[in-house]
Parts: structure tokens; sequence; C-alpha cells
């Protein structure tokens, strides 16, 4: 069982590392190579049982594909006034020794520490296989398109349709013995082998010297291509070739390709076979034409089989008893349809393990315009305070997009102009912003103004140890608090734009329990400060800290992935590490 779990655990972080197209390319890999185990373990059974096996294979191609477009929910963005609910983690700097009754507190005297960067080259190499592989399915399409425009004839080759009464009534009653009741049309082209062209209006193409074949080769071949038509191989033909061309670059495609080729001509002799014709005489007919047509290349909407797939079917055909010719019914095939495409869509909806972050967009600069601040008459009277906060959050690899922002959270800028801070944290065209605007406080000049925005925490502090089976017990409690404090001192000598403030602020959040007396857990919380005293532009913004999030993000397909130990494939689990930057605007302005 463990064993399991970790093959398991390995696929997951197979399939998670490369994104969309790598996952869909090893999950179709797993899919293609299992079709071909299918195939040719179906040795026994009917050449038509193994051409419907190919083809609900090649049908589950796209389902692959289109199923592992499943979304990748983003995380829920951080709050340092409201907890959310998921799992956030701040990874301390420094620690006091031991743990009395009250909780363990660490900070970072600001700027706080650097920010490890690392490039990665994945994302590029992404980029480009994906451009590659979009391209080869474009000019895939681009030739099956020239293909069905082109005819399919050697160069130079003249068509000139047949006017042959034997021919087309022959023609006529093999079609209707098979249930076709449209006759398509029947043209000689120099230099041909017989088969059969186009899916909207079939045709039937022969070489020139059919008007003198003997009756029993012209019925034997006509037969064959009528099985063709009843058979609707034109239309299934173009159908594999069009889910192929997603997993163009996969050798697998191509066998598997080359198998239904062969399954098919084989479907068709079994039908000539069962219709009446002779085993010997046909083989003869198979040997004749495929020396004949030697030089002939094939076009892909044309039936026909490939001249080194002939002895196999000729000595398929000389087997009279050990080989089953049985047709497949519709509600046969339709059955194996039904699960063969069940089976590619639980393999689409396998997820993987994303070890690496989800795809992002680039980091973005507010456009808007930063409103109007007016200036500050002064005269000692009461002002009107305001104080904003804000936190922008950033995944590490991403914070070297727009340098201010690397520089605020190495801490190497403490101080934000009006314009800067609002651009970069308060504009409201800039998305996964935290931002809160706190009431207004009217307080004369020297006056301490204090805003908070904090959740308390009340944790025991002193435990009764308890006796026998009763466990421990708190006595004691105390409080501490998470979230946002800020207090803002305005000093005499306010005019114009520029104030003389004086400004402390504290980010404080849970970062988990430790033990403490007696083995009992106590709160750990992680501090950021700052302390500025001047004079600055009205609404400077002032950069608190940084704080490191780490979300722990899970994702299931509903049903398959609470399968005990299997149900890992349908789970995708992955840890989002972001850099919190928290910064407060203050304004002030004359009380109205």
């Amino acid at each position: 069982m463990n064993a399991i779990a970790e093959w398991v655990e390995l696929l997951r972080y197979d399939l998670g590392s490369w994104g969309w197209l790598g996952s869909s390319a090893l999950k179709s890999t797993m899919w293609l190579g299992l079709a071909l185990l299918l195939i040719a373990a179906a040795g026994r059974r009917s050449a038509a049982f193994r051409h419907v096996l190919g083809v609900a294979a090649a049908l589950g191609i796209p389902v692959i594909f289109v199923l592992n477009l499943s979304p990748i929910p983003e995380s829920a963005g951080w709050n340092p006034w409201l907890q959310s609910k998921a799992a956030l983690m701040v990874k301390p700097v420094e620690r006091i020794a031991e743990t009395t009754g009250d909780p363990a507190t660490h900070s970072v005297d600001f700027p706080g520490r650097k920010v490890e960067q690392r490039r990665s080259w994945i994302p590029f190499a992404r980029l480009l296989a994906f451009e590659i592989w979009f391209c080869g399915v474009l000019v895939g399409l681009s030739l099956a398109t020239l293909s069905l425009l082109r005819k399919p004839s050697p160069r130079g080759a003249v068509w000139r349709a047949c006017a042959s009464a034997r021919i087309h009534r022959v023609l006529r009653a093999e079609c209707r013995g098979f249930g076709w009741r449209r006759l398509p049309r029947i043209w000689l082209v120099q230099g041909s082998m017989p088969g059969v062209h186009r899916v909207l209006r079939p045709r039937v193409i022969l070489p020139p010297e059919a008007t003198g074949w003997e009756d029993s080769r012209l019925r034997d071949v006509l037969r064959h291509e009528a099985a063709h038509l009843a058979r609707r191989d034109l239309t299934w033909q173009a159908v594999v070739l069009l889910a192929l061309l997603l997993v163009w670059f996969h050798p697998l495609a191509w066998v598997l390709r080359r198998r239904l080729e062969i399954s098919r001509e084989e479907a068709c002799d079994d039908a000539v076979l069962r219709a009446g014709s002779a085993g010997p005489d046909y083989a003869d007919h198979l040997l004749a034409l495929a020396g004949n047509g030697l030089g002939y290349r094939r076009s892909r909407q044309v039936l026909a089989a490939p001249a080194s797939a002939v002895g196999e079917r000729i000595r398929r055909v000389l087997c009279v008893n050990k080989v089953n010719r049985n047709p497949v019914s519709r509600t046969g095939a339709l059955a194996t349809g039904c699960v063969g495409l069940s089976a590619a869509a639980a393999l689409g909806l396998l997820i993987g393990c994303e070890t690496a972050q989800p795809a992002h967009a680039p980091l973005q600069i507010g456009r808007e315009e930063l409103p109007p601040i007016a200036p500050v008459r002064g005269g000692g009277g009461q002002y009107d305070i305001l104080i904003q906060f804000s936190k922008r959050s950033v995944r590490p690899e991403q914070i070297q997009e727009l340098p201010l922002l690397q520089k605020a959270a190495e801490g190497s800028v403490e101080l934000l102009t009006p314009e800067e801070g609002w651009r970069y944290f308060f504009s409201q065209d800039i998305r996964g912003l935290d931002i809160l605007t706190m009431p207004s406080v009217s307080e004369a000049p020297g006056k301490l103004v204090t805003n908070q925005v904090i959740r308390e925490l009340v944790y025991p502090k002193s435990w009764d140890p308890g006796a026998g089976e009763y466990p421990p017990t708190p006595t004691a409690f105390d409080t501490t608090w998470t979230g946002v404090q800020a207090s803002v001192t305005v000093q005499r000598g306010v005019s114009g734009n520029r104030v003389p403030l004086e400004l402390q602020g504290e980010v404080r959040e849970l970062e988990g329990f430790e033990g403490g007396e007696k083995g009992m857990p106590m709160p750990v919380i992680a501090s950021r400060s700052l302390h500025r005293k001047g004079t600055f532009p009205n609404g400077s913004v002032f950069v608190l800290g940084t704080m490191e999030d780490e979300q722990n993000i899970s994702d299931q397909t509903p049903v398959l992935g609470d399968i005990p130990v299997l149900g890992k494939l349908f789970r995708r689990e992955w840890t989002d590490k972001r850099i919190g930057i928290i910064v407060m605007r203050v304004v002030v302005r004359d009380r109205e």
C-alpha cells in the first residue's frame, strides 16, 4: 500500500510540474499506451472491434485536453485587520528564548529582511513548448484542408467519369447488400489504386483497367469499397485525424493511427468474406492490386491500405477457421465508445500537484489620478486627520517586476510620495489590494490620534495540572491583540502642503502556537513597527513593514477526490507564498 501511495504522489508531481500542456501530454501518453495495450490484447477479437477501440481511444484525446483545463482557484486575499480562514504562517526572524506567562513576541526593526529572489526557466519553457505545439496544430490543420481540396491521384493524372454500366450495376448491388442507399460516383484515374474519396460526397476511385476486370475481381473490389461506405470509415478517419492533431508530436499517436488503418482494412476484408467471396480468390486479387499500386502515393482522404500491410492481410484472409470475422453491432460500438470516453474523462479530471505557483498576471501600476488634496491653512485650530491602511500581496518571484515594490519589501524605502503611494497601493484599478479607510478624527495640534483595527486574542496563561484521568485545565487568562494600530500627532506649524507629523505604527499577526507552561501551547506573535517624526508632504504613504503570508490551498474533483489512496490523483494541493507590504497613508485637512 505504501508503494502505491508513493507512486501516486510521484505521478501527481509529474502531472503538475509542466502546466496544462505538459499535464495533457503526460495524460495522453498514459491513455495512448493503455489503448495500444488493449488493442494488442484484443488480437483474438474481430478487426471491427479493434477498430472501434482505436476510434474511442483517439476521441479520448480531445476529452483529456478539454477536461484538463479545470480552473485553479485563486488564493484568498489577506486582511491585516481581519484574519482569514486560510492557514497563515509568518516565518520568525528572532525569538525570546523562553516563554513565561506572557505571549512570546518577536519584532524586526524596520525595514526588515531582504527578500530572496529566484529566477525560474520553467515559465519560458512552458511558453515555448505551447507555441511549438500550437504551430504544429495549425500546420496539421492546413495540411488536412489541402488534402481535402487536392485530388488524390498521381501528378498529371487525368480523371475520367466511369461510363461502364457493368461497373455501376455491380457497385449498386454491393452497396444495397450492405444497406447503403446513396450510390457514389465512380472515377477512373490512371495509376491509382481502388479507394474511396471525400467525406460529404463520396467517390469511388478505380484504375482504368477496371473496365476489363473479370467479374469476380470487380465484385470483390467494389464489395470492399461498399463496406467502407457502409461503415462510414471516411467520416471516422477525418474525426480521428482531427483528434490526433492535438498530439501530433507523440509517436504513440502515429502508431495508433497506423493500427486504425490496418484494422479498418481488415474489417472490410472480413465483410467481403462474410458476403460470400472465396478466400483464395480474394487473396489473389489483393496481391495483384498491391503489385500494380506500389508506386502510388496515398492521400489522407483516400481509404486504401498501405502496401506494407498487404502480406498480413493476405495471411489473415487465408486463415479460414482461426480468425474472428464477426461485425460489431451499433449497440456494442456505442457502449464501447461510452466506456472509453468515460475513462478518458476520468483521466482528464485527474489533478496533478502543482508545486510551482499558479500562473499570475503581471503586477499593475494604478492609472487612476491622485485625488486633489486642498492646502492646509493652519492657524492652530483643529484638523481632520484621515488614516488609511493598505496591504499589497505579491509573490517573491514577481516582486522584481516593479523596482519600487522591491525596495519597499527590502526596506530601502520607508516613505513614498503621495503620487507614488497612490499609484502603487491605493488606486482603485489595482486588483488584489486590501484597503481600509478609517473614519477621520478631529483633533488640535499636539494631540495624539490613535486608530486601530484589532482582534483580541484570549489565551490561558496558567494551568491546573489535573490528576489521574483529568486533563489540565486553565486557571487564568491573558489577552493580546493582532491587527493594525497607528498613532499620529500633528505638530504645530501646519501650512500649505507640508505637515509636521510624529507617527507610530505597528502590525501584529498570530504566527502560531508554541509549548509554554507544562507544555501547553502559547501564542507567538509576529510584529512590525515604524516610528517617524518630521515634516512630510500631505498625503504621504509610510511603509509599515512586510510580512510573509503562506496559504495552503487545496482543490479536488468531487467524489473522485474522496477515494482512498487513488483519490490523491484527483486532488491538487499547493502552497501560495506571498509577501505582504503594509503601508499607511495620512491626510490632514482643515476642519470644516
